[in-house]
């Protein structure tokens, strides 16, 4: 199985997912106030993902600080499944990987990540357009059609016929 992307695209989500955690740690937010971040001089706005997981950073005077951890992979299994809202089939996420809207990458043979950014991005995405799926918008026949490619290419995958 390929790597997936999710959509759309910034510069930075075409590196490898290991360059953009790295990019993400090196300081890519800037405080300006309390709890108001920027992005950092010579990083570019939209390469900031929807949703950031952090890890707390205590310093010796009590003071804690948030440090993004970069995107967050978890293992692609039932529990995960239905964590999401699913009910611990994990069908309809591999459908929106192979059709490139989220990120799913193949590790080992029985072993599969989800990128969660690109879920909370996917979400995000599909609740601020109303027509993400509508086939009577272009952009939206476009992504079912892709949607249905993944199914015909996930049964195919199985050894399933599926009719078009």
């Amino acid at each position: 199985m390929p790597t997936f992307n999710q959509e759309p695209r910034t510069k930075n989500q075409e590196l490898l997912p290991s360059a953009r955690l790295l990019s993400l740690q090196k300081g890519s937010l800037v405080q300006i106030a309390p709890g108001l971040y920027r992005a950092a001089e010579g990083v570019d706005p939209d390469s900031i993902p929807d949703v950031i997981l952090a890890r707390t950073v205590r310093a010796v005077d009590g003071a804690v600080r948030l440090v993004p951890a970069g995107e967050q992979w978890v293992r692609l299994d039932s529990d995960v499944v239905r964590a999401l809202g699913f009910a611990g089939d994990c069908k309809t996420l591999l459908r929106l990987g192979m059709a490139g809207f989220i990120e799913i990458v193949r590790v080992a043979p029985r072993c599969k990540l989800l990128n969660l950014s690109s879920w909370w991005g996917h979400v995000r995405r599909v609740s601020e357009d109303q027509d993400f799926w509508s086939p009577d918008d272009s952009k939206g026949k476009a992504r079912r059609t892709a949607y249905l490619r993944a199914i015909a290419e996930i049964g195919h995958m199985n050894g399933v016929r599926h009719a078009r």
